[in-house]
């Protein structure tokens, strides 16, 4: 069984006590798991994926936006991290659609997976992160985060 991550409560700790490591390890984190949020659904549905998502607890927020397969994933509220990351890939499998997508951040990339739950919710978690050894990698290792869509579709930055 996964344990539960908070976002917040990372954050927290590793800033109790600031270390070069643990500031990397908190932002990635943030980045891990906020960088999914809408990233898996149950349906084909294009307003199950597209909307604004928050990491639960915490002000990290993402606006996700449904083209084709893809997801457009463009942050709103980043807690000042800065990261890049790929289109999300959808794909379906016996229990629904899921996706994922990669992230770079500070010299370490992850793949994170989404998976949909109930009204508005979904559950992040790391399936890789690289170079294994990087103290970011072991602390998102058997970690998971839940977000909840806050708002549905809206105009993107570039329909702004």
């Amino acid at each position: 069984m996964r344990s539960r991550f908070s976002v917040a409560s990372c954050l927290n700790s590793c800033f109790t006590s600031i270390t070069t490591p643990r500031l990397i390890a908190a932002a990635f984190l943030s980045l891990l798991l906020a960088g999914s949020s809408a990233l898996l659904a149950q349906t084909v549905n294009e307003t199950t994926w597209s909307g604004i998502w928050n990491a639960e607890g915490t002000l990290f927020s993402l606006r996700i936006t449904r083209i084709d397969d893809h997801l457009l994933i463009e942050p709103l509220e980043t807690l000042g991290f800065v990261w890049s990351n790929s289109l999300g890939r959808i794909s379906s499998g016996p229990a629904g659609e899921s996706a994922t997508v990669e992230v770079d951040y500070q010299g370490v990339k992850g793949t994170l997976l989404v998976e949909l739950g109930e009204s508005g919710t979904a559950m992040v978690r790391p399936v890789d992160c690289q170079p294994d050894f990087h103290v970011v990698c072991a602390l998102v290792q058997n970690q998971q985060a839940r977000f909840v869509r806050i708002e549905g579709a809206g105009p993107t930055s570039a329909q702004r």
